[in-house]
């Protein structure tokens, strides 16, 4: 199928601290990739190097295809005058060009979107009065309705609540059926184990990368929590249980 994201032998550095270091790795046309790592271990940084935020000081980062991008869930101003429809057309400012205004088709793709993250009821709705959950669906909307052919999430779970990372989870799932390429860092597992194609395990370096039956394994995840780790499948999922975990 070709690979849409590469990096070799990529290094950020902040000062004399070294963010990233070293990262080779290939992303192929429709993997779904978890990304996996203690705090502090580089992997927000990874995404925005392969988004364009970041220029690594070493190495060479190569991208075929449009990319979406979804940082980290953050709390808003609930006074903030924005509508979920206003947040998701700034999704299209990309594809217009300079000084354009948004078009019908524009409008068209947005109400397309947020229908298919199911918040279509929500366009008028200001943003800060929004769940948590309902956010995330409308950032990710902001992200697709440019229509990205990779999707990248930083955490889009974490800090939910069980129901919305189970819709979050699902409504991924049907953006990677549809042929987006994803790459996510996540520190839960447990949900997404199913779908993933590949794990990174990153510690600044790629500690472990493979398929999730090798790379979800009690003695590699040992290693991330710092503690026993056990290790099994119910229902398809690989199930992820530590024992009084103490990150690095």
């Amino acid at each position: 199928m070709g690979w849409v994201i590469k990096l070799e032998n990529v290094t950020v550095k902040d000062r004399d601290k070294t963010i990233i270091e070293n990262i080779t790795l290939e992303v192929e046309r429709g993997e779904w990739v978890g990304v996996i790592g203690p705090n502090g271990a580089g992997k927000t940084t990874l995404l925005k190097v392969i988004a364009g935020r970041i220029i690594p000081d070493e190495g060479r980062v190569e991208v075929r295809g449009s990319i979406g991008y979804v940082p980290q869930l953050k709390k808003i101003d609930e006074f903030i005058p924005l509508r979920v429809y206003d947040v998701v057309l700034m999704g299209r400012y990309g594809r217009l060009g300079f000084l354009k205004r948004p078009g019908k088709e524009d409008k068209r793709k947005v109400l397309e979107v947020l229908e298919r993250m199911e918040m279509e009821g929500y366009a008028a709705e200001p943003l800060g009065l929004l769940s948590g959950g309902e956010r995330q669906k409308v950032f990710i909307a902001r992200a697709l309705v440019s229509e990205p052919e990779i999707l990248l999430l930083d955490e889009p779970t974490t800090g939910l609540d069980v129901q919305a990372q189970r819709e979050i989870t699902g409504l991924i799932r049907k953006i990677h059926e549809d042929g987006v390429t994803v790459v996510m860092v996540t520190h839960d597992l447990n949900p997404v184990s199913p779908y993933l194609t590949r794990v990174v395990y990153m510690k600044k370096k790629i500690f472990a990368c493979g398929e999730p039956s090798r790379v979800l394994s009690p003695e590699v995840l040992s290693k991330l929590y710092n503690a026993p780790v056990d290790v099994f499948e119910r229902n398809g999922h690989i199930c992820v249980i530590v024992e009084d975990a103490h990150y690095e």
